[in-house]
């Protein structure tokens, strides 16, 4: 029996999936973050490996497979991809290894002939698609420090800016201040500088924006942050779309999934309606990991129809949800 395995891993978790030859799930698994430009090399190889375990424990299954895919975020480079390969394949789980960036997976995960431009809004942010010839096209993520634009971090990080200037006087009071420190709670607005450097990591940040942009609706200078950073994820778009001229764009990632980021997901499909009238954005429904499968496949020149696609693409989503 042939095994494959695709993984997604980025800044807040990794995932690991298992199928076989047949199209058939066997076992998914998750372990912390493996975007190592955060958690360092030795602790995303760690987590690398500890979602492969899981999930080959849930598959009751020796972890040795045929064909793998493992994406990742932070692959910003050759020397990214160097580093990240040799230590990935000193693993031993894999005769056949394929390592791509995190946005590739994405891409695979939506469309089976990757005509589209796929836009990921997590803890980081991203823009991408394949041109016609193939060639991975993108925009963004080039990490929390000097790129993400857009992202759930940088949303959190500029809103955690605004209540502290607040806090110093640079910046009158909003109502809003009052809701943080219940939201946080906090005694004081001085202990987030507290909580920021010291107990929260990258992708805890990131989940408390979410509820900044619920706030935003409240707090005009707040709101002028969520409309600033959606049209960063706009100007992204439109440069990838000016490579490829695709019609299609679709969105992913945490901030898509929670109902008090409507307003953001809003503005990001305002402003692409203004700037690319002929383009039509849609919120995917899929995880990036089925991706990171379809590309495992495809290294071993398996096809997969729509039907069989579709199978899979549900029965991972359930498996998924029960270790979410």
């Amino acid at each position: 029996m042939k095994l494959f395995l695709g993984i997604d891993g980025g800044a807040t978790k990794t995932l690991a999936a298992i199928i076989d030859e047949k199209l058939n799930v066997l076992g998914v698994g998750k372990a912390g973050p493996s975007n190592y430009h955060i958690v360092g090399l030795e602790k995303a190889i760690e987590n690398i490996k500890n979602s492969i375990i899981a999930a080959s424990d849930r598959a009751k299954i020796n972890p040795v497979f045929d064909s793998a895919c493992i994406a990742l975020a932070a692959i910003n480079s050759k020397v990214d991809y160097a580093r990240l390969l040799k230590r990935i394949v000193a693993l031993n789980f894999f005769v056949k290894l394929k390592l791509v960036h995190d946005g590739e997976a994405a891409l695979n995960s939506i469309m089976l002939k990757n005509k589209g431009i796929i836009v990921i809004l997590g803890t980081g942010s991203l823009v991408a698609a394949y041109d016609n010839n193939g060639n991975y096209i993108r925009a963004g993520n080039w990490g929390h420090i000097i790129g993400d634009e857009g992202s759930a971090y940088k949303i959190a990080i500029r809103a955690l800016n605004y209540i502290m200037k607040i806090y110093d006087g640079r910046l009158g009071f909003s109502p809003i201040v009052d809701e943080i420190i219940r939201f946080l709670k906090i005694k004081d607005l001085s202990e987030i500088s507290t909580i920021i450097y010291t107990d929260l990591k990258n992708e805890e940040i990131a989940k408390l924006a979410p509820t900044f942009i619920q706030f935003a609706s409240k707090d005009n200078f707040l709101f002028k942050i969520i409309k600033e950073e959606a049209e960063e994820i706009v100007n992204a778009i439109k440069a990838v779309y000016s490579k490829v001229n695709y019609k299609n764009i679709y969105l992913t990632g945490g901030l898509t999934r929670s109902k008090k980021t409507k307003l953001y997901i809003d503005l990001i499909k305002e402003g692409v309606k203004r700037s690319l009238p002929e383009c039509k954005v849609k919120v995917a429904e899929v995880h990036p990991v089925i991706g990171s499968i379809v590309i495992a496949l495809k290294e071993e020149n398996v096809e997969i129809s729509h039907k069989e696609y579709v199978r899979m693409t549900k029965e991972l989503n359930i498996l998924l949800r029960q270790i979410h």
